[in-house]
């Protein structure tokens, strides 16, 4: 072997080598090394002057009072100035200059140990020392509002806590929190920064003992990649216990192949079908935003369910609707299958549970009598007309919205969309909606430009108009933006027009849920939908997993379908209560869950209110344009 193959080191680089190897290795053992240099000096020292005689006023010392000479020159640079003697003054001069360097040297190490330490704090790299707490993973702009729902379901709970764990720094995530105003109350919010697929710092945010988790989907192309892996992540996590899983996943396939690993542990929610659903609900039906926003939040009513009495075997389905006082029951379980608005006529066994709509658990209690059901006359709860609606600006949203609505129009009715001709192709677009009972006319024009809403208008009358951001195109602030503007033309085109001329249903849709407040400020009565829906639904299913199959049933676009019916369809004009309430839409074949009153006589319902599940035995009267909120089959 020749000397390219073992090159020769000196000394003095091996020595220097070793050094900077012992430097990587952190300052504790750099603070070791030091110490025993500074020990190895103050006994060299001592044993010169103990040897050399070199003591105050030049006089010899035992050894042991040289070793305590050199270490308080050291730790103290003071000592040395009443020291007397020429050569011992000298030679404490020079210990005393290397104490001074040696102090200097540690007490930088120690400042830039704390100074690294307090930017691990700051970046989210300590241990979370939580069990039992909710864990976010991922971040967008849906999280704060999904906080906010987790501190309101938390206010009954012990030392509560959410965890965040995202590629984003805590500072910005707190920030982010206090910029919106969301009050934490007896909730810990945690946040670190890390890689919600990594084992390591999953282990860090101690996910396997997590009550439940929720995966955000990121604001980017490759969402659903990044949820997969991070959903995954947690199934490959070892350690802890099975907690739920509440992940937001936008293609259906990819969703289904999560649900079916996650063997019942892994829940979906599509935000573009959850939107669209219920804004195609909203659109035929002012007022029924409000109740499932209130079934979604923790204000208000919320889905709970509970062990049916003993003494309610054999009653009917029908006639357990007014067991209970506070609550309204909507749906039973028997044997692990869940069954919302079962025939009237089932009847009730041992170990049934019942599903219902109430403000809290403790409120849903059984104990009210029962009386023999009356006969029920099924009747049509819609009414299948010919419509006309403006659809302003285009997206995925709007194509599911239109598809939605097609089971609830007449063969003839129409759909004018308006589109601006530099975002679309408007013959493509004319082209790719197709539509069985809906003729569908697109029309090229800027919606941002008042001309060309006030053009489309007067086009009209509309039965429904329904603003959509342009999500595929735009990005969040643009396409609000763009929405907004569109939002008030319209508004203001009816405000100029005379009072006789129907205001039609109009249903906003914004993406960034701050700007959703923007959005109502003209006209509070018009509905805006926004992602906030899609982060209530996370945090709902993240609480009470048990009642994902109820969710799935209610955002059905066939069967189980929330509505509101007023004296066309259900006699109203003679309850006492609530109670009366649901006897008369039993009666039809329908489940009362909550009423709208203070409708105006021109059907308006810019100051009506939604009262869901109120006490069946107050008094309640109702006008004759009020209407009752039902669940009913279609």
């Amino acid at each position: 072997m020749d000397s390219k193959t073992h090159p020769r080191f000196s000394l003095v680089q091996r020595t220097r080598y070793r050094f900077d190897n012992a430097l990587t290795r952190g300052v504790s053992l750099i603070l070791v090394w030091l110490g025993i240099v500074t020990l190895v000096l103050i006994l060299v020292v001592a044993f010169v002057e103990w040897i050399w005689s070199i003591g105050p006023e030049d006089s010899g010392v035992p050894y042991h009072e040289s070793v305590w000479l050199a270490l308080t020159r050291i730790l103290d640079p003071g000592t040395f100035g009443g020291d007397t003697g020429t050569r011992f003054r000298l030679m404490m001069l020079g210990v005393t200059l290397v104490g001074i360097l040696f102090l200097a040297v540690v007490i930088g190490l120690v400042s830039n140990s704390i100074d690294r330490k307090l930017e691990n704090l700051r970046q989210g790299r300590s241990l979370v020392v939580e069990t039992g707490h909710t864990l976010i993973l991922g971040y967008s702009q849906k999280v704060p509002a999904i906080v906010r729902e987790l501190t309101e379901a938390n206010l009954s709970r012990r030392k509560p806590a959410v965890a965040i764990l995202s590629e984003m720094v805590p500072e910005v995530v707190h920030d982010s929190m206090r910029d919106q105003g969301i009050d934490m109350r007896t909730t810990r919010l945690v946040v670190r920064r890390g890689n919600p697929s990594s084992m390591e710092d999953l282990a860090r945010l101690n996910a396997g003992y997590a009550r439940s988790i929720i995966v955000v989907a990121p604001e980017e192309e490759a969402a659903d990649s990044i949820v997969v892996k991070n959903t995954l992540a947690l199934k490959r996590f070892e350690g802890g216990r099975h907690c739920p899983v509440v992940a937001e996943v936008s293609d259906r396939f990819i969703a289904t192949a999560l649900t079916e690993i996650g063997g019942g542990d892994i829940l979906t929610v599509n935000p573009l079908t959850t939107v669209s659903r219920i804004t195609a609900r909203i659109l035929r039906s002012s007022g029924v935003g409000a109740v499932y926003e209130e079934l979604l939040s923790f204000e208000g009513n919320e889905i709970y369910t509970t062990a049916i009495p003993a003494t309610y075997d054999g009653c009917t389905f029908g006639e357990l609707l007014l067991a209970s006082r506070e609550s309204s029951i909507v749906g039973l379980i028997r044997s692990s299958e869940i069954m919302v608005m079962p025939n009237f006529d089932l009847v009730v066994e041992a170990g049934d549970i019942a599903i219902a709509v109430s403000a809290d658990d403790a409120s849903l209690v059984l104990d009210q009598p029962t009386e023999p059901m009356g006969p029920v006359t099924e009747v049509s709860m819609i009414s299948r007309v010919r419509e006309h609606t403006l659809v302003i600006g285009w997206s995925r949203l709007g194509a599911e919205i239109c598809q939605d609505n097609e089971s609830h129009v007449l063969e003839g009715s129409r759909i004018t969309v308006l589109v601006d001709p530099e975002l679309h192709d408007t013959d493509a677009l004319q082209r790719e909606i197709v539509l069985e009972r809906q003729a569908v006319e697109v029309i090229g024009g800027n919606p941002v430009q008042a001309i060309f809403v006030d053009q489309v208008l007067e086009k009209g009358p509309y039965d429904h108009i329904l603003v959509l951001a342009e999500r595929d195109r735009l990005n969040y602030h643009e396409a609000d933006a763009r929405a907004l503007l569109s939002l008030l033309h319209v508004r203001r085109w009816y405000d100029r027009q005379p009072t006789e001329l129907r205001r039609p249903n109009m249903v906003g849709e914004l993406l960034d849920v701050n700007d959703e407040v923007i959005g109502e400020i003209a006209r509070p009565d018009d509905f805006i939908v926004s992602e906030r829906l899609v982060s209530l639904a996370l945090a709902q299913l993240s609480e009470n997993p048990e009642i994902y199959p109820v969710l799935r049933t209610l955002l059905d676009a066939e069967g189980v379908q929330l509505l509101l019916i007023g004296s066309d369809i259900v006699d109203l004009a003679h309850v006492a209560n609530f109670a009366d309430v649901v006897i008369a839409c039993r009666s039809v074949g329908a489940i009362a869950i909550g009423c709208q009153l203070d409708v105006s006589e021109d059907g308006s319902t810019s100051k009506a209110r939604i009262v869901v599940n109120p006490d069946k035995r107050a008094p309640l009267m109702m006008g004759p344009h009020d209407r009752a909120v039902v669940l009913a089959r279609m």
